[in-house]
C-alpha cells in the first residue's frame, strides 16, 4: 500500500473489511470501485483476475492430524466468519 500511494499519490484508496457477500453487494450497488474477495464470484458485472492465493486455517488448542470431520466439527464450538463469507461456508 505504501509503494502504490508513493507511485500514485493522486489515487485515495480506503480499505475496508467484510463478508463476500456484503463485498459483492457493495460492488453492484456501485459502492465500490473494486474488492478483493475470496472464492469463485461469477458475475457479468465483474472483470476478475485472480490477485493471490490464500490458506483456511482450522486454529486449535491442540495439534491435528487431519481435518476435523463435518460431523466433528458440528460437536466442537468453534469461531467462525459472519454469515455470506465465503470462508464460512468452505466451513
Amino acid at each position: 500500500m505504501t509503494r502504490y500511494h508513493a507511485d500514485f499519490p493522486a489515487v485515495g484508496l480506503r480499505l475496508s473489511t467484510g463478508s463476500t457477500a456484503d463485498t459483492g453487494a457493495q460492488l453492484l450497488e456501485g459502492m465500490l470501485d473494486g474488492a478483493f474477495i475470496a472464492g469463485p464470484v461469477p458475475h457479468s458485472r465483474w472483470y476478475t483476475v485472480d490477485a493471490f492465493h490464500g490458506s483456511l486455517v482450522l486454529a486449535t488448542d491442540k495439534p491435528l492430524q487431519a481435518l476435523p470431520s463435518a460431523g466433528e466439527l458440528f460437536e466442537t464450538p468453534f469461531l467462525v466468519f459472519a454469515p455470506g463469507c465465503h470462508y464460512r461456508h468452505r466451513v
